[in-house]
């Protein structure tokens, strides 16, 4: 089989300028720098109880964006418009009964407030969950609001959230 030498010509040709090319650089692709931002919220697992009554709550901490933040503080304030020593509301047995994200440690536990601090939290949901009683001595027909706020640190500044729940 013969080819013809035009065809031999315009390979050549083409293996030449090929190689002449210079090779493509690739482009470095940008990420978009933002810094970590955080989102609250709690729920409980009753809209209703009793004197005696047992119920849960839960906290999710939402973290988003790029890095971390150096320490964030987590409370829990079991709130009413009376004396908090007089709440219809206590946490319930600490600290065996919470649960809380791997590397957050407990500060403050009395039976109206609660803390916690986290170091290095980065983009994530992290969740705690705290049970709760009514005590038999309860006033009948109150509501009380139970708060969780949140307090982070990063590098160029402070967040902070909150949210609450009345039951």
């Amino acid at each position: 089989m013969r080819l013809a030498p035009g065809l031999v010509l315009l390979g050549l040709v083409a293996l030449l300028v090929a190689a002449a090319a210079p090779a493509p650089v690739p482009r470095p692709f940008g990420l978009a720098a933002s810094a970590p931002t955080a989102g609250i919220e709690i729920a409980s697992d009753r809209s209703v109880a009793g004197r005696t009554d047992r119920m849960n709550f839960t906290v999710w901490l939402n973290v988003t964006g790029n890095g971390q933040f150096q320490r964030t503080l987590l409370n829990v304030t079991f709130n009413t418009q009376a004396d908090p020593r007089d709440n219809a509301i206590s946490q319930g047995p600490p600290p065996l009964a919470w649960t809380q994200p791997s590397g957050c440690v407990y500060d403050v536990a009395s039976g109206w407030f609660l803390a916690w601090h986290c170091d290095g939290l980065r983009a994530g949901t992290y969740v705690w969950g705290i049970p709760a009683y009514v005590p038999d001595n309860a006033t009948v027909g109150h509501y009380q609001r139970v708060e969780a706020s949140t307090f982070s640190t990063v590098g160029g500044g402070n967040v902070s959230a909150s949210a609450n729940v009345s039951d």
